[in-house]
């Protein structure tokens, strides 16, 4: 029996009751959204007919008999037979994905006529669409029943279908040309998939789940991990059923492997309060079986402003180049198949780096100077409006000489200083106080100077003073001053001297005046401490008999 015959007052009241049915769908609270279509044979029907009726493409009706397994002969359906039609197959009105987060490079071609333009906020993406992410690219689209689809950088796909159907239902199917996706579709009711995603190597059919596809164009390995719900995953002749927690390997050509559990994620070891320096290291505990870590920062707990996205070692990861402010960090174990495992949690971390340590251009580490009175100097930082230095007499500063705030001071110069090894640092310090990291300890040492020469008391001599000190060899010319104080803050005479005694003009002013020498090492350029001060007097009685 081949019944050819199309149309019955059965087949009538049941369209009026699809109707009715979609008017109390529309209506909430009265009665939920059926995502198949399930139909009551009438006499007359055939298979081919109804197809004709309801699919989006009738030559799928194939698909139609494969779904109804009571159905063992498609030419012969009976009165009275219910026939499930998928949703992913009815006929429907045109749909899309609406771009909800956009970031970075994210180029749309329109059709395979046109060329690639820059896709724009908000754009819609409906059937024939491809969509590719630049390396720091980044999109996320979202249908009209919340379902998503959000796209990781270095992704290509093309919108295969995009429909909404008759029965309020979003269907679409996605070909993932290389990179990695993840998908939310929206939980949906009936026994067939209404979601599909395709790549060069498999088919992943989704009724409602949170899962990722990722496809490696290097190897042609499909990669088809499931968070939530159920996943069909299928290649060439076999299917299997993927489950909360698991996920399987698709090689090209190939059928899928035997699912296997996720691992599960791995936790942040030793996590820091803040982050004060670059690069931003990361340690983790991770399980046996994990081969690595994949590692996302993201500037919202949703993780889906990522502004990094890698793969780091099994125990350890570095980011440089990260702002000052608060992050969410999102990780993943990785094992040897490159299957990843569920989440972990929107970890926070806090950055704050700025101000950085100056760059410090005096001393140099490890250097020996002839001095006794040390110089330092460091570039100003930007965001410091002062700096914080300490000279110590160990490397963990355990005994401090000097510890002094310099607010918009880039030098320092010192006391007197003994010659010994010393350790120097500093740190910036921004305007609302915060103290940055001090820069790595630097090492310096003072060298012994060269010995005060001793002088010998001054011979006066009519209108001269004749002063004379320790002859310290050849290689030594000095350094004489004389004053009128004994701080030597009123300095009357001040010069350099290549022997070993200077004459001077006798002072006219009675008073007591204060004299002082040290060597200078020419072939060093080193000076030495000063002598002990000396005296001498100029008596009112000289003064008027040198005027005389």
């Amino acid at each position: 029996m081949r019944p050819w015959g199309k149309g019955s007052i059965l087949r009538k009241w049941f369209c009026i009751g699809v109707l009715i049915a979609m008017i109390l769908v529309a209506v909430p609270g009265i009665a939920s959204c059926a995502q198949d279509l399930e139909v009551l044979v009438a006499r007359g029907d055939t298979l081919i007919n109804l197809c004709n009726d309801y699919l989006e493409e009738p030559d799928d009706w194939p698909k139609v008999a494969n779904a109804n397994f009571h159905i063992k002969d498609p030419d012969l359906i009976y009165p009275g037979q219910k026939v499930s039609i998928p949703a992913i197959l009815l006929k429907g009105v045109p749909g899309g994905g609406r771009v909800t987060f956009l970031k970075g490079s994210v180029d749309i071609q329109r059709s395979d006529e046109e060329p690639w333009e820059i896709l724009a906020p908000g754009e819609q993406l409906t059937e024939g669409m491809r969509v590719r992410t630049g390396e720091d690219g980044i999109l996320e689209a979202t249908f009209e029943d919340a379902s998503t689809f959000y796209m990781k950088p270095g992704t290509c796909l093309q919108v295969s279908k995009a429909r909404k159907s008759e029965t309020s239902s979003v269907i679409g199917e996605l070909f993932l040309e290389g990179g990695r996706i993840i998908t939310r579709i929206k939980k949906a009711t009936g026994s067939e998939p209404r979601f599909k995603i395709q790549t060069p190597s498999a088919v992943a059919a989704i009724r409602g789940t949170e899962f990722r596809v990722a496809h490696d164009l290097r190897d042609n390995r499909t990669r088809v991990e499931v968070i939530s719900g159920l996943v069909s995953a299928s290649g060439r002749q076999r299917k299997v059923l993927l489950e909360e927690g698991t996920g399987t390997v698709v090689k090209k050509g190939r059928d899928p492997e035997k699912p296997v559990e996720l691992l599960p994620p791995p936790s942040l070891d030793a996590p820091e309060p803040l982050y004060r320096k670059m690069p931003i290291e990361l340690h983790f505990k991770t399980n046996r079986g994990t081969s690595a870590v994949g590692v996302l920062l993201a500037r919202d707990p949703e993780i889906k402003d990522v502004i990094r996205d890698i793969v780091a070692g099994p125990e350890t990861a570095a980011m440089t180049d990260i702002a000052d402010g608060t992050y969410y960090l999102q990780i993943t174990s990785i094992d040897r198949k490159g299957l990843e495992s569920l989440p972990s949690g929107a970890i926070p971390i806090h950055v704050r780096v700025n101000p950085e340590p100056p760059f410090v251009q005096s001393p140099v580490s490890g250097k020996e100077y002839k001095t006794v009175a040390m110089e330092f100097s460091w570039l100003n930082v930007k965001d410091a409006v002062g700096y914080r230095m300490q000279i110590g007499e160990d490397p963990s500063f355990l005994g401090i000489v000097e510890d002094r705030e310099l607010i918009g001071k880039a030098a320092y110069k010192t006391r007197k200083l003994e010659p010994k090894t010393y350790y120097f640092r500093v740190l910036s310090i921004a305007e609302d106080g915060y103290q940055g990291l001090w820069c790595d300890v630097l090492q310096f040492t003072l060298l012994q100077p060269p010995p005060a020469p001793v002088s010998s008391p001054p011979r006066k001599s009519g209108k001269q003073i004749t002063l004379q000190w320790q002859n310290m060899g050849p290689k030594y010319d000095y350094h004489f001053q004389m004053a009128g104080d004994a701080e030597f803050n009123d300095i009357l005479v001040d010069k350099m001297v290549d022997e070993p005694s200077t004459s001077i003009a006798k002072p006219e002013k009675p008073g007591t005046y204060h004299v002082r020498v040290s060597a200078i090492d020419t072939e060093e350029g080193f000076e030495g401490n000063f002598s002990s001060p000396q005296t001498f007097q100029i008596k009112c009685f000289e003064f008027f008999r040198q005027g005389g």
